[in-house]
């Protein structure tokens, strides 16, 4: 075991408290930047490969403007990650989210009821149709938090009971627990899973010791960056396809892993379309379908993330009515991120820098229209006839 690879950490973030009587100033993100360095080199030093730093500050109270907000990113270095917190979907700040996007900043809408969601859905389609590439930094949560403590974006803030900035982790380990499974099974994944989590548990700590930083936990959820594959790892261990209903056990059983492996933050599965080639590969076959990912929601945080859709204002209303009431049921984070495109688009997916091309994933009807399956039924049964 002291021989094994550590695993690479996605992402080392750190979390910085409000100010007393004001919001955050330029002088504690760069403070923060400064700290986010030595914690690099410190893991560095440990033998880990460091992917990313991120800075997650705390939800703007209402007097802090948007102006105020976008003057935060001309001052701090533009290779470290900033997630500026959670706005209500009542914030009339919201119609100008799309210019911290734009800056290069995240941010996200918590939705509380469906009295917004019409609106909501034009706007993001808006800001979707005029500038696609910005929409990878901006989300949907559909249980109305918003202060949530996770080195994942954009659906993270920094809570309001934090004194002191605290750093967190999140792995990047599909392919490292593979490599370190005797066999495909839940038992060697679940153990796999916490040799990764409790070697990285141990070195982070002493970091925060040696730096003087509290370490506040791993996020363990499994998230993937393109060959780096979730999906693929869910269909090995559960010998199933992701888009049928065996997998459905096997998602249970890999999120109970994580939900106890994990100290902080979502701690399940992540499907984000745009950032796995395997689920690249079955959006465009049509193998897995809009249909297939809202099915996987209850069983999976983001089950619609990084996805390009074809949906016209009234079709999108109706899917975050769905993921709201998925979310109310669960009674857990929900997320949505998604690029917009016409519903006539004439491409099969959009290319964005650092994610390359993502295809859009299909409605399961388009996909029986475009496999000659409907004319299929139709000669075989005859026409429908209703008396």
């Amino acid at each position: 075991m002291s021989g094994e690879k550590s695993p690479t950490i996605r992402t080392i973030t750190l979390h910085v408290p409000s100010e007393r009587n004001d919001w955050i100033s330029i002088s504690s993100i760069e403070e923060a930047v400064d700290a986010l360095s030595m914690l690099k080199k410190s893991l560095e030093e440990k033998g880990y490969t460091v992917w990313s730093t991120r800075i997650v500050l705390p939800p703007p109270p209402q007097g802090v403007s948007i102006d105020r907000i976008l003057d935060i990113r001309d001052k701090i270095d533009r290779g470290v990650f900033i997630a500026v917190g959670g706005f209500y979907d009542n914030d009339p700040r919201i119609s100008r989210l799309n210019e911290i996007a734009s800056n290069d900043m995240f941010s996200y809408i918590a939705v509380k009821d469906h009295a917004n969601l019409d609106d909501l859905a034009f706007t993001l389609l808006r800001w979707s149709l005029d500038t696609p590439h910005i929409m990878v930094r901006i989300a949907l949560e559909f249980k109305g938090n918003r202060e949530f403590l996770t080195p994942y974006f954009p659906i993270t803030a920094t809570p309001s009971h934090l004194q002191e900035p605290v750093y967190t982790i999140a792995l990047l380990y599909p392919n490292w627990i593979i490599d370190n499974m005797k066999e495909p099974s839940v038992s060697e994944f679940s153990n796999a899973v916490r040799r990764a989590v409790d070697r990285v548990n141990r070195d982070a700590e002493l970091v925060a010791s040696e730096q003087s930083i509290p370490f506040a936990g791993i996020d363990a959820s499994l998230s993937p960056w393109m060959s780096d594959s979730v999906a693929r790892l869910l269909e090995l261990v559960g010998r199933c396809s992701l888009e049928s209903y065996d997998c459905i056990p096997i998602l249970y059983s890999v999120n109970s892993v994580l939900n106890t492996a994990g100290k902080v933050g979502f701690n399940e599965v992540m499907l984000p379309v745009g950032e796995d080639d395997y689920l690249k590969e079955k959006a465009q076959e049509g193998t897995l379908t809009l249909e297939d990912l809202v099915h996987l929601t209850p069983y999976c945080l983001a089950g619609l993330d990084m996805v390009a859709l074809t949906l016209t204002a009234s079709q999108l209303h109706s899917l975050f009515k769905t993921l709201h009431l998925i979310a109310m049921m669960k009674n857990r984070e929900l997320g949505f991120r998604g690029i917009m495109l016409p519903p006539d688009y004439p491409d099969e997916g959009i290319k964005l820098e650092r994610f390359g091309f993502i295809p859009v994933v299909k409605l399961k009807s388009e996909t029986i229209r475009k496999s000659g399956e409907e004319k299929r039924r139709y000669e075989s049964h005859g026409p429908l006839i209703i008396p």
